[in-house]
């Protein structure tokens, strides 16, 4: 396989080539787990739609489909229970994902309060339940975000992704001082499947898919992933993570099909 990927490239020597995009092991065991919780919700709203009636029936069916077709990364919550060092996941949505200042530091620091649930998916009948406990309140440091529009004890909305990454030490108004964990946003979004939108072409079915991709003169083939399609150029990410863009034309005419066609991706 070396031997072909070698000779694709020499082949394709004209192809633009990228840096290897390296993935914090934080950041892919999140991504993991989105998934599985997607997936999780997936069997869940399959199970709601048989239940329900109505509009109600139809707005579920409405979430399956976006939970299905990919076009919106499904990003999960912070693990259902007391956040720690090392998490990663999004304000959890049974709170709305709200918290509450208690203290503006200075333009990007504030100290907050958020509520958290423990949270377990029990298979009850064959089907996954998911179940909330009781929700306590945690203190934190929030680092990284513009506190211009803060107020002192005011509650804010905020869905994106963030990473707990450590702790810090205050002083408190009593002369003591509290350690509390910092919370950072993350932009996951450079380590996403890309939603290809050029040309028409949705973006691949949920999970990652490895293709052996062959030249249209025949002879040569790479294992990678498909990232887009743009003005006839096709870029994709070989297993080293370097990625190479080339005419589709240079292709086989089945890796072109699998390219314009969506459904022969399933």
């Amino acid at each position: 396989m070396e031997i072909l990927i070698c000779l694709l490239c020499v082949t394709w020597a004209d192809a633009p080539m990228k840096k290897p995009i390296k993935v914090p092991l934080y950041v892919a065991e999140y991504l993991a787990r989105s998934e599985s919780d997607r997936k999780t919700m997936v069997a869940l709203l399959t199970i709601a739609i048989k239940r329900t009636r109505g509009d109600q029936a139809k707005n579920t069916q409405r979430q399956l489909d976006a939970l299905q077709s990919g076009d919106t990364p499904f990003l999960a919550d912070l693990p259902g229970r007391k956040p720690a060092v090392g998490d990663v996941g999004r304000l959890p949505s049974v709170s709305d994902r709200q918290f509450r200042v208690i203290q503006v530091i200075d333009g990007l620091n504030a100290i907050i309060s958020l509520r958290w649930h423990n949270k377990q998916v029990r298979i009850i009948n064959g089907s996954p339940v998911v179940e909330y406990g009781r929700s306590q309140k945690v203190t934190a440091w929030i680092r990284g975000i513009s506190t211009e529009n803060f107020s002192d004890d005011t509650v804010y909305t905020d869905g994106r992704v963030f990473h707990v990454s450590g702790t810090r030490t205050y002083a408190s108004t009593d002369g003591g001082t509290n350690t509390v964990l910092v919370l950072q946003p993350l932009d996951v979004t450079p380590f996403l499947r890309p939603i290809v939108q050029d040309e028409g072409v949705p973006r691949p079915p949920p999970g990652i898919k490895v293709r052996t991709w062959r030249a249209a003169t025949g002879g040569f083939s790479v294992e990678a992933i498909f990232v887009k399609v743009s003005a006839g150029q096709v870029t994709l990410r070989k297993l080293d993570g370097t990625e190479i863009t080339l005419p589709m034309a240079r292709l086989s005419e089945a890796d072109q099909q699998w390219i314009k066609k969506p459904h022969l991706r399933e």
